[in-house]
């Protein structure tokens, strides 16, 4: 049992880290997003609805209110002032939450990965994986 690889378990894992991973992206462009329609605003309000004498202290607080939040995000979560950081974070999370409601037993995927591992390496064999092919041509 050790041995053989849970195909159902990888398949699953693949897609579910294929989601978390596009959900992350498009956290990212959020972000992005959000920015660029942030200064697009305040850039219309300074030069066309009113001046900067008006704009200043608005451009202000808006922009240090985002950079607050900006920082405490990585305050709060320990993790480098990065955004690979940020985007890992973002992905794990989304993980979690996928690995709940489809009941993915990671643990026990986990544990027989490095069973796996562990025996690979041990016999020095290039794969251990079963697959319904490779029975079929033994026989």
């Amino acid at each position: 049992e050790m041995c053989i690889r849970d195909r159902y378990g990888d398949d699953m894992k693949r897609s579910l880290d294929g989601k978390a991973e596009r959900y992350a992206t498009r956290a990212m462009y959020a972000g992005l997003v959000y920015i660029t329609i942030q200064f697009s605003i305040l850039a219309r309000m300074v030069w066309w609805e009113f001046n900067w004498d008006i704009m200043e202290p608005v451009t202000y607080f808006v922009t240090l209110g985002t950079v607050m939040f900006g920082y405490a995000f990585f305050v709060l979560t320990n993790t480098d002032y990065s955004y690979n950081e940020m985007k890992k974070r973002i992905m794990k999370r989304k993980l979690r939450r996928l690995y709940i409601k489809l009941a993915f037993n990671w643990p026990r995927w986990n544990m027989l990965n490095q069973r796996i591992l562990a025996l690979k390496k041990e016999l020095d064999l290039p794969c251990l994986l079963y697959t319904s092919d490779a029975a079929d041509e033994e026989d």
